[in-house]
């Protein structure tokens, strides 16, 4: 890569294509399946006018085994938090990634947290938050389920966590559950080739973001028709500080060659993964 290169990528997202969704599948009477499709979609609102920040219900966390533990680390851990209109954070996600582990650990840590909802007008409704997290853990034997030892990080104190408003959170974001199902889509495999990007533009660092060195990946959701063009692109994961509406513009803008079965080209519902990063 040239200097230049190099400059040029510190201003844009670099995309990862990731075909892991769902994609059609026949049924037994030779027509198409009915499988998942897209998420139901909630409105997602930032603090102030009006809106009222969701409270986390605090309860003490467990803590690791003073004897088990080995290489204790400790850090800050910035997340973005999106709660939903039931108290339960339906989007978690570390930016500015900077210990992979302490990070990981910080998003099962808010993901199994609830809280009492935001309100708006006496309602409740999805809110955008940005959390700080001081966190001290450790590395951790552990036996899983099925009776193998594992190493995971464990927490030796109680984190603390500050919340404040998240800037520029995503308009909309997938609720949680199951998704609807839909004629003609099906799953990955089965004779099913996924589509494949022929045109992914890469989107743009939005001011905010770069300003506050915000990194991270949002994940999209969208269909990809029988003639390769996204429908419907919808935010599962999201980044807040305008990046989520920026990696949306870039994915509408995207072309494939669409998914094939038995020679014929099918409408799939695919994840995409769109890379911020400043270098």
């Amino acid at each position: 890569m040239s200097i230049l290169e190099g400059w040029m990528r510190k201003m844009i997202g670099s995309v990862i294509f990731a075909a892991m969704a769902v994609i059609s599948a026949q049924g037994q009477q030779g027509g198409a399946a009915d499988g998942p499709t897209q998420p139901p979609a909630i409105a997602v609102y930032a603090l102030g006018h009006g809106v009222k920040a969701p409270e986390l219900v605090a309860s003490p966390l467990p803590l690791g085994d003073p004897v088990e533990c080995r290489g204790k680390e400790k850090g800050k851990v910035l997340l973005t938090v999106i709660v939903d209109g039931q108290g339960v954070p339906v989007s978690v996600n570390a930016v500015n990634r900077k210990n992979e582990k302490l990070d990981r650990l910080a998003e099962r840590i808010v993901g199994e947290e609830r809280f009492t909802p935001g309100m708006l007008d006496g309602a409740p409704v999805a809110v955008g938050l940005r959390e700080e997290m001081e966190v001290k853990a450790c590395e951790q034997a552990t036996v899983g389920a099925m009776g193998r030892r594992h190493t995971e990080m464990a927490l030796i104190a109680q984190p603390v966590q500050r919340f404040k408003a998240l800037p520029e959170p995503p308009e909309e974001i997938a609720a949680r559950g199951e998704a609807k199902r839909a004629p003609g889509v099906g799953r990955i495999g089965g004779g099913v080739a996924p589509p494949r990007a022929l045109f992914d533009p890469e989107a743009v660092y939005s001011n905010p973001a770069r300003k506050a060195k915000i990194s991270g990946i949002c994940i999209i959701t969208v269909m990809v028709d029988a003639d390769g063009n996204p429908e419907n692109p919808l935010v599962i994961r999201a980044l807040g500080y305008g990046l989520d509406r920026n990696a949306l513009d870039s994915v509408r803008r995207y072309r494939f060659k669409p998914a094939m079965k038995n020679g014929e080209p099918v409408p799939v519902m695919v994840n995409i993964e769109v890379n911020f990063r400043l270098y």
